[in-house]
């Protein structure tokens, strides 16, 4: 059909009685198509805005949410007194709706009145059915067969295909470890749940068994996401402790996570925060002493501007007529301490992020505040003559008087 049939046409009551048949014959496909696509595109609307819903109305009181990531400026029903019995209701949530693997439209048979024919039909609810898929187990017998070579008579026998030979296959060893780990149920209760609704008889060694093969083959990935969490510039670390019945006494759980990878841990020694655990000894020891140059940076700054006061002036703005020499605090050390704690800070800021970004500034801070040092210096050689030449060779530029300058 053209787009443009309703351009051509003016689809009045006279015009339609007088169109051909083929011309309504492409009107009622054109339009028919254009109600599916309509109707899908308000089915996946409303899947959306159901989900946007549900996330918007979630909290601690009606999802997994921790009470820390309520909104703290919505208003809160308040909390019923001690003496009070009736128990709050928690607020409910509507059921997410999934996408369909079967779409059943029903309509109305049969009204009050006894009518049986209806018309202007429109959906006006979506009712959800969900039920699981029957469970059979999927059970196979590999014959192993043996037989004896034509060409020199030696038996050799059939062997088992390595992705049949652990006895389970991915699926149902996937089920347990989520039921053992993540959910932390005991084997007997998984035993007892395999039988249950599986009718699969397995031994508790057996459960331990499969979960040994699955740390097996999830330890390189466990290891790529430590691997990704010790090289991250930022990581948020948390720590809890519980007590335990053997030796050790104690044991600390260690969670780190950024962006979208958590990592876990657990250590014998709550108050440990090892280096072989989230991050390796270099790093941290860089870190370490980049947050101790960017302290160190920061505090010269500060006592640097509280030492010279009003003395403190760039070479472009020369000097006071009153000007005098500062010779105590960090000026008693080297000459210009304000400048070097401009590099420590920015050094210190490159070691603690591994950014080289301010690695690259503090490189650039050196080379260019050597000439206006150098400049400042001779406009107060020029006012304060002898005192001055004498703090030279006094008190080192950059670094104390161990160094030329």
């Amino acid at each position: 059909m053209e787009p443009n049939i309703f351009e051509k046409y003016s689809l009045s009551k006279e015009i339609l009685e007088k169109m051909p048949v083929s011309v309504l014959v492409s009107i009622i496909l054109y339009l028919v198509e254009q109600v599916r696509l309509l109707k899908e595109t308000v089915e996946k609307q409303q899947l959306l805005i159901e989900q946007l819903e549900a996330k918007l109305n979630q909290n601690s009181s009606n999802s997994n949410k921790p009470p820390s990531s309520d909104n703290p400026f919505k208003n809160t029903q308040d909390k019923p007194s001690k003496k009070s019995k009736s128990r709050r209701k928690r607020k409910g949530h509507r059921q997410q709706c999934l996408r369909p693997t079967e779409v059943i439209e029903l309509f109305p048979t049969q009204c009050e009145c006894g009518g049986t024919e209806f018309y202007d039909f429109e959906p006006y609810y979506i009712h959800q059915f969900i039920e699981l898929p029957p469970t059979e187990l999927i059970v196979k017998h590999i014959g192993l067969n043996c037989g004896r070579c034509s060409c020199c008579g030696k038996l050799n026998k059939a062997l088992v295909p390595p992705e049949n030979r652990a006895g389970f296959g991915p699926r149902i060893s996937a089920l347990i470890a989520e039921l053992c780990g993540a959910h932390g149920d005991s084997r007997r209760a998984v035993q007892d749940f395999l039988f249950s609704v599986f009718d699969l008889p397995i031994s508790q060694g057996g459960i331990q068994k499969i979960l040994d093969r699955v740390s097996t083959a999830i330890e390189p990935h466990y290891e790529a996401i430590g691997d990704v969490a010790q090289s991250a510039a930022v990581n948020h670390i948390d720590e809890t402790s519980w007590r335990t019945k053997n030796v050790a006494g104690v044991l600390g759980m260690w969670i780190s996570w950024f962006g979208g990878i958590v990592l876990l841990l657990t250590h014998s020694n709550h108050y440990f925060f090892a280096g072989e655990t989230f991050s390796s000894l270099m790093p941290l020891l860089t870190r370490m002493v980049g947050l101790f140059l960017f302290m160190l940076g920061g505090s010269m700054y500060y006592y640097t501007i509280i030492v010279a006061g009003k003395y403190l002036r760039p070479a472009p703005s020369g000097t006071l007529q009153e000007h005098m020499l500062i010779n105590k605090g960090p000026f008693a050390i080297i000459r210009h301490p304000l400048y070097v704690s401009y590099v420590l800070i920015s050094l210190g800021l490159g070691l603690v992020f591994f950014n080289f970004l301010p690695l690259f500034s503090a490189l650039l801070l050196l080379v260019g505040i050597y000439p206006t040092a150098k400049a400042e210096e001779n406009v107060l050689t020029k006012q304060l003559g002898k005192e001055y030449i004498d703090y030279q060779k006094q008190v080192g530029m950059f670094f104390p008087r161990l160094f030329r300058w």
